[in-house]
């Protein structure tokens, strides 16, 4: 097999909105770290994928074909074969262009956009520029800082620290070694929401890019790279106390020592014994029709009379595309795999994906060998599971609260994307 790994710098030098956080309207006043946009090229001699992760919350469908476009025009790779990626931090720069973000936000975000485009392009190039000779090895751990935030009460759900949910601590690792058995890329993943830093004002690339220093330091020479799994419902574990989960406070000291946490659980498993792979490349990306559930346009009526103006005219938006007949009966997903073996599979995703559909699409694909992976592709909000559509809450509400669709999701939504999975 062969391989290049390649980082770019894309830390802003001038003051930019951040995503995340609805309730931040300021541009941010400081770095805590910077944030890094990261590429791994795969060749297996006949076939290739090239993987591009970003220091990110979200970035839409949209952004993600143009970019795709650009490599595919100038390196010659398919859409499928291409993978972008966010590791869904909460303090990095705004980057999802809606109807919500007012004329002067997005003129501030357009200009981020440009910065982040050359950024991507000159680490894809940087990648792209020369290729080596290696090996892959795989291992699993568990990790523990997550905690499943859904607390049901008689009055509904709400956010807190659940832990008595099951959720997925699965801790995938792989390795890269050149040909004189140095490792040159550790790549992770784990489902757990960086949200640390809270509505600080500090740009950082919360606990992924602390765990990625750690990795860095320990393994000079190497480049790490942290790939979200199916965090939809997964908080951060070590902040929760008595029932509450401390996510709209700045907690930078949790952000490192999470950040340590979870490099020496990646550091557990490289210590282990792993298991060598032959690489042998195969990808897949579809659309699927994800179904929608009731109506809710009489609840979207009511939020014309908040007393906030952002929701007064996200009211109006949607009424008039309802209005006009432009909603749509289905959402429309990005899902694909990507097997870099015969028991080795990424399953990619848009959205937020439920930890219990990430669960399913494991047992779907048989075993620990997958990493099921959200924010690919695109983003299109939450994808909860059946259960969390019964029960209601956040995680539920959210396509219609946010994303421009007049009903949540269907019952039928897991059992749709799981059929996927069980057919390819």
């Amino acid at each position: 097999m062969w391989f290049s790994v390649a980082k770019e710098k894309m830390t802003p030098d001038w003051p930019v909105l951040l995503g995340g956080f609805l309730s931040r309207t300021e541009r941010h006043t400081g770095v805590f770290s910077d944030i890094y946009v990261k590429t791994l090229f795969l060749d297996d001699g006949s076939e290739q994928v090239l993987f591009v992760v970003l220091d990110l919350c979200m970035i839409d469908n949209i952004f993600v074909a143009r970019i795709k476009n650009r490599i595919i025009k100038k390196y010659g790779l398919v859409e499928a074969n291409i993978l972008i990626h966010t590791t869904h931090i909460h303090s990095g720069p705004l980057t999802h262009m809606t109807h919500r973000i007012s004329e002067y936000k997005r003129a501030d975000t357009q200009k981020w956009m440009e910065h982040l485009e050359a950024k991507i392009m000159a680490c894809v190039d940087k990648c792209m520029s020369s290729k080596e000779p290696g090996s892959i090895e795989i291992g699993n751990g568990e990790t523990y800082i997550g905690v499943n935030r859904r607390v049901v009460t008689k009055s509904g759900v709400i956010f807190g620290a659940n832990y008595q949910a099951p959720i997925d601590r699965n801790l995938f690792v792989l390795k890269i070694l050149n040909q004189d058995s140095k490792i040159k890329v550790i790549l992770f993943n784990c489902a757990c929401h960086p949200v640390e830093m809270g509505s600080s004002l500090l740009l950082s690339s919360d606990y992924p890019g602390m765990a990625c220093n750690e990795i860095e330091k320990k393994i000079p020479g190497s480049i790490a790279i942290f790939m979200q799994g199916a965090c939809g419902e997964i908080n951060n574990a070590i902040t929760a106390r008595d029932s509450k989960h401390d996510t709209g406070v700045i907690e930078s000291k949790n952000t490192i020592v999470i950040g340590r946490v979870l490099a020496n659980d990646v550091f557990n498993v490289i210590q282990r014994k792993m298991k060598k792979i032959k690489l042998s490349i195969r990808c897949k990306l579809d659309v699927l029709e994800l179904p929608l559930g009731e109506n809710k346009i009489e609840s979207i009526r009511e939020l014309l009379e908040s007393t906030m103006v952002n929701i007064r005219n996200y009211a109006t938006w949607m009424i008039d595309r309802y209005e006009s007949g432009l909603i749509e009966s289905g959402c429309r997903l990005y899902a694909g795999l990507i097997r870099l073996s015969d028991d080795v599979n990424l399953a990619v995703l848009e959205g937020e994906v439920c930890n219990g559909i990430g669960v399913n699409i494991k047992k779907v694909l048989l075993g620990n060998n997958t990493m099921v992976l959200g924010y690919s592709n695109g983003y299109i909000g939450y994808i909860p599971t059946s259960e969390i559509v019964r029960q209601g809450g956040y995680e539920a509400r959210s396509l219609w609260m946010l994303f421009g669709y007049t009903a949540e999701f269907s019952e039928d939504i897991e059992k749709t994307i799981l059929e996927y999975y069980r057919r390819i």
